[in-house]
């Protein structure tokens, strides 16, 4: 297994600065990393040549520790002694080889001690309780959080549609017929006494989804029972009805059943009578008629056969 090595480069502020640094390099290399700064190599090599020194740390070393300083910030940022030949080196192969400089400080970060082309970088705060650890994790490349690899598909998600604001659009309401249903009657030799009829009105829409509308259902004067509440105009009946939630699309609104009891008396009265229904929206009013005959009838041979007066007597 290659081993790789470590450089410590620094600026000798004062003694108690390079002991620091000194002490970091023994640190390094208790903790198993083949670390060295320049008093270690001029002990190797006793003519060593400082600039060549230099330059044998930015290219010849795996990792190059940087340890930010005021002094290292002066002198790096107007190029003086090897600091400013080292720092003049470092700028060129920093971007092509971000991950080899590890910046690193003894007391906090601030711009006292970076230089301004370096402000930006992630610099290792040695005073810190996780210092250490996150120094040695930038020295070996190793994460302090895995994550999973990217998955080969992604969520599947829906879209919510905007619906528009149906005050401002057409209501588009039609008649879509009676529904009815013969009640218990009373009938004498196949003559009707009285007869009972239920029906509802059915209303479409076929417009955007709305709740403002209203219903009128307007029949003859005749007597009713178990109905809703109606009112009374030109002697006739006018029930009214409105939506209790948002008719949507296509739904069909129902109103309540009216029940209807018509005797022979009522029929010569209403025999060609019609019922009334209005449709009021923010469009105006649609008005369909349909005559009482098609509430009132038999079935004969599966036929619908209106009634007449003939059908009612006592």
């Amino acid at each position: 297994m290659n081993e790789e090595r470590v450089f410590v480069t620094y600026s000798w502020d004062n003694a108690s600065h390079k002991s620091q640094v000194e002490s970091l390099t023994e640190q390094l290399r208790q903790s198993g990393f083949s670390a060295e700064m320049d008093t270690l190599v001029t002990q190797k090599e006793t003519a060593i040549d400082f600039t060549k020194m230099m330059h044998r740390a930015m290219t010849d070393y795996d990792k190059v520790i940087v340890v930010l300083s005021p002094g290292y910030k002066d002198k790096a940022e107007n190029f003086k002694g090897g600091v400013g030949s080292e720092y003049s080196l470092m700028l060129k192969d920093i971007n092509e080889y971000p991950n080899k400089y590890i910046l690193v400080s003894f007391n906090g970060i601030n711009d006292e001690i970076c230089p301004l082309a370096l402000k930006n970088r992630d610099t290792v705060d040695l005073s810190r309780d996780n210092g250490y650890e996150s120094l040695f994790r930038k020295l070996m490349n190793v994460p302090a959080r895995e994550f999973s690899p990217v998955a080969s598909t992604k969520p599947n998600l829906t879209t919510q549609k905007v619906e528009p604001i149906t005050s401002q659009l057409p209501n588009k309401l039609e008649f879509a017929g009676l529904w009815d249903e013969t009640m218990p009657s009373q009938q004498f030799s196949q003559k009707y006494i009285f007869l009972t009829k239920m029906f509802e009105v059915n209303i479409k829409n076929i417009g955007p989804p709305t709740d403002e509308f209203s219903v009128e259902i307007d029949i003859p004067n005749i007597f009713t029972e178990n109905s809703p509440v109606f009112s009374v105009n030109s002697g006739r009946k006018v029930f009214t009805f409105s939506p209790t939630k948002k008719l949507f699309t296509n739904q069909v609104f129902k109103t309540d059943p009216i029940q209807i009891k018509v005797t022979e008396k009522d029929m010569r009265k209403i025999e060609s009578e019609e019922v009334v229904i209005r449709i009021y929206t923010n469009q105006g009013v649609t008005e369909e008629r349909v005559p009482i005959s098609a509430l009132l009838y038999k079935r004969i041979g599966g036929e619908r056969v209106p009634l007449t007066i003939d059908d009612f007597g006592k």
